[in-house]
């Protein structure tokens, strides 16, 4: 036998078996019924529900950052020039959206302006918690602000009672500049839990500007001496 005819008998016999394959798994003929009822696979009445965020555990986690310069500290009075990446990780009353002007409210949900154009009045958003829990509170915009004016670790007070932008505050009367200011007479002022309030010295039309920059945001502070918790620098909202 040669090999044309083995290799013919061979496609015939393999074209054969695919069309018995074919025609069993074809379905009935016209003049029969099916004898298979469709079954339905009943739906799950179970329905996926987000975790409220009051309720989430967070635990550790890695912050990663675009900078163009070293980030010198996490300590917004003690960093000086560029790469501190404050907005990263800290919050302030106003705030750049996308960087534009005029600044809009962050932390604030209102604010109101004396006639005399020198007492700034805040209401604070209700909820915002440190990652401890601890909510933050009008008091909180004191201290950072007074640690601003009159720690020991500050780089930064010029920024807020400076030559050009000042709150009104005390000074001796026998050292120049930032260096004569008396810590504890910073004009700041904890109203109520969600009422923050400051009196410059002079008028400044820049001031939304000014405390919507990197150093007017909040420091850690310690709660009390019974419950020694240091408060980072990020707060959230519930």
């Amino acid at each position: 036998m040669s090999e044309d005819t083995t290799r013919r008998r061979f496609l015939t016999a393999a074209g054969s078996g695919v069309a018995a394959a074919l025609a069993g798994c074809s379905g009935n003929q016209p003049d029969e019924q099916s004898t298979d009822t469709a079954t339905e696979t009943p739906s799950s009445t179970d329905t996926a529900t987000a975790t409220p965020e009051s309720e989430r555990e967070y635990t550790g986690g890695t912050l990663q950052l675009a900078s163009n310069g070293p980030v010198q500290t996490l300590d917004p009075v003690n960093a000086k020039g560029s790469g501190a990446g404050y907005n990263q990780y800290n919050a302030a009353l106003m705030n750049f959206d996308d960087g534009d002007l005029p600044p809009t409210a962050d932390l604030a949900t209102d604010y109101e302006v004396s006639d005399d154009g020198l007492t700034y009045t805040f209401q604070l958003r209700e909820g915002v918690t440190f990652h401890d829990g601890q909510e933050l509170t009008a008091q909180d915009f004191v201290y950072s602000w007074e640690r601003l004016a009159g720690s020991e670790e500050t780089r930064n007070a010029d920024d807020i009672v400076g030559d050009t932008f000042a709150i009104e505050h005390e000074k001796q009367s026998d050292i120049d500049g930032v260096a004569g200011y008396i810590p504890g007479t910073l004009g700041v002022e904890a109203v109520d839990d969600y009422t923050f309030r400051f009196t410059m010295a002079s008028q400044f039309t820049g001031t939304l500007s000014q405390i919507a920059g990197a150093r007017s945001r909040r420091s850690p502070r310690v709660r009390s001496r019974t419950r020694r918790t240091t408060r980072t620098t990020r707060a959230s909202t519930a």
